[in-house]
């Protein structure tokens, strides 16, 4: 028998909801009932890193599957997961998978 869903599977519902939304801290505050030092402070105690950090991987973790996945190009990727630029995509992908998502492109199959 599944319980509730716990803080931060509902964290990460309302991420997938909101996915290209530019404002998801503000959002996740809404969502939740919580105001955005709560959010801040149950994420952090949660997963270890900050509101944003933990957004940002989420991102980056739906992206880096649709590399593997789909055919859609990178800067398609990037935007559907909320990314306006580019290259900062791509910076913060290799800082968080050690490669490029053009790499991973190139060598998936």
């Amino acid at each position: 028998m599944k319980g509730p869903p716990t803080f931060l599977q509902q964290v990460d519902n309302i991420i997938l909801e909101h996915l290209t939304a530019v404002n998801l801290h503000a959002l996740l505050s809404l969502h939740l009932d919580l105001s955005k030092s709560q959010i801040y402070r149950k994420i952090k105690q949660k997963s270890g890193v900050s509101p944003s950090v933990y957004i940002r991987n989420k991102r980056l973790a739906i992206a880096h599957k649709w590399l593997q996945e789909t055919d859609a190009t990178i800067s398609d990727i990037a935007a559907a997961v909320g990314f306006a630029n580019l290259s900062y995509f791509s910076r913060c992908f290799k800082d968080l998978y050690g490669y490029s998502p053009s790499w991973l492109k190139e060598n998936i199959k």
